[in-house]
């Protein structure tokens, strides 16, 4: 970068926005001591071998002072390689995760990677952004406002919540926003980070079928940043050249498909060759606009604390709690609800439902049986004390001419389901449940 160069950067930052520069060689890492009469510090790396005439994507990598080292050491040699010019932002934030960055920061921010251009060979439209947990707000509001500017946008344990004239929500992200890719990177660890997953998951249950958004889980039970490895690898070469990226893994789920594979297959052969269940008690219930009658398998009881209330817009089921032992990791659901258009149908809808709560649900087989659909398919979601992951077999059907389906769910949360207890339960219930609607 030029003296004068230097300069004009410079009086961008102080004059049109407000911010401090610290002036940067080709390949200077950026400032990360801001003082209290400089609230943030900006800094360019510049990638060598440069084409005269031609132009080259930015990274725009914003981040609280405490988390710029780490980044800069993930992510500076990748991006520079890939011929990124990087702008690094970063704010002191006192280690505060909901940092308050100006209302104005993603306009400020953005003006400057265009005042900037001058004999810098970037494109200002051609911007990969990287936000973190400090700095989710502005890096979320970049994504709303300015996403015809974005190749892609990496965000780092970052909440997604957004402000408005009600206070804080749940992102709901725009249809610009969505069509920009996006790689999220969250934790696993129950205390805290999985929280934040499950908040991406109640975001990505709302994303449009062209949607390119991959949920990275590989840092674990940690913080932490980006750590390369193919498929980012992949992902930055498709974002660097103005290329659409393929969808990265979620490896959260391949592990969880590895784990229950085996259960899954044991089930679905249980379910050919198991009988139903002995019969036990005759049990019934009516919620709302619904009945429904069901005999459970022998030895089960109904635990009531386990049934919610007929809701039609978050709980639309009268639905009945059974188990063999109260508390005990192997329980069912036998319910009803009303879903004109089938079995399959209801068993999506209760899918989708799983999924706006955040709950990681994998479908892994499904087939039909006179009227009926059923499904393997298995459950995870955290609470602060710990992992929970069910493996589940639905059942659904027959539909009635007045909309009114039933629905059965056997799970059990056990380290090592019995897939035969399984089967049987599901038999049996399947066979005996009836429901009506309430006059």
């Amino acid at each position: 970068m030029t003296v004068a160069m230097r300069v004009r950067v410079a009086i961008s930052l102080a004059v049109v926005l407000g911010l401090s520069l610290v002036a940067a060689a080709q390949t200077t890492a950026p400032s990360t001591a801001p003082t209290a009469t400089q609230p943030a510090s900006v800094a360019w790396s510049k990638p060598e071998s440069l084409q005269k005439g031609k132009t080259y994507p930015v990274a725009v990598i914003l981040a609280g002072d405490d988390e710029i080292k780490e980044l800069e050491q993930n992510l500076r040699e990748p991006l520079l390689r890939r011929k990124f010019f990087i702008m690094w932002v970063s704010w002191k934030t006192g280690g505060k995760v909901f940092h308050p960055q100006p209302a104005d920061a993603a306009e400020k921010i953005l003006a400057l990677t265009k005042s900037s251009t001058a004999g810098n060979a970037v494109d200002p439209s051609h911007i990969l952004l990287v936000a973190t947990k400090t700095t989710a707000r502005t890096g979320i509001d970049i994504l709303e406002r300015y996403p015809d500017r974005l190749a892609g946008a990496v965000l780092i344990s970052a909440v997604p919540i957004r402000r408005s004239a009600g206070g804080f929500s749940l992102w709901s992200p725009s249809a610009g926003a969505w069509s920009v890719p996006l790689w999220i990177v969250a934790g696993t660890h129950p205390k805290d980070a999985a929280h934040t997953l499950l908040m991406w998951r109640q975001v990505a249950a709302g994303a449009p079928k062209k949607a390119c958004l991959t949920i990275d889980t590989r840092i674990g039970e940690s913080g932490g940043v980006l750590a390369p490895d193919a498929a980012i690898d992949r992902w930055f070469d498709a974002v660097a050249a103005g290329r659409q990226p393929a969808r990265g893994p979620d490896r959260q789920a391949e592990n969880e498909r590895e784990f229950y594979k085996p259960f899954v297959d044991a089930l679905a052969e249980a379910f050919e060759k198991t009988p139903a269940a002995s019969s036990g008690a005759r049990l019934s219930k009516s919620d709302g606009p619904l009945a429904l009658a069901v005999t459970a398998p022998a030895n089960w009881m109904r635990d009531q604390r386990g049934e919610r209330a007929y809701d039609e817009q978050t709980s639309p089921y009268v639905q009945l709690y059974l188990t063999p032992g109260l508390a005990g990791p192997f329980f069912a659901r036998a319910c009803a609800a009303i879903r004109p258009g089938g079995a399959e149908r209801l068993l999506d809808a209760h899918n989708r439902r799983l999924r706006k709560r955040g709950f990681l649900v994998i479908s892994c087989r499904r087939w039909r049986r006179n009227r009926m659909a059923f499904e393997c398919s298995t459950i995870l979601w955290p609470t602060r004390q710990k992992w929970h992951r069910w493996l589940v077999l639905s059942g659904a059907g027959p539909a009635r001419a007045d909309g009114l389906v039933p629905l059965v769910l056997v799970m059990d949360a056990s380290a090592t389901p019995d897939p035969a207890a399984m089967a049987a339960a599901m038999k049996r219930l399947m066979a005996s449940i009836q429901v009506q609607a309430n006059r």
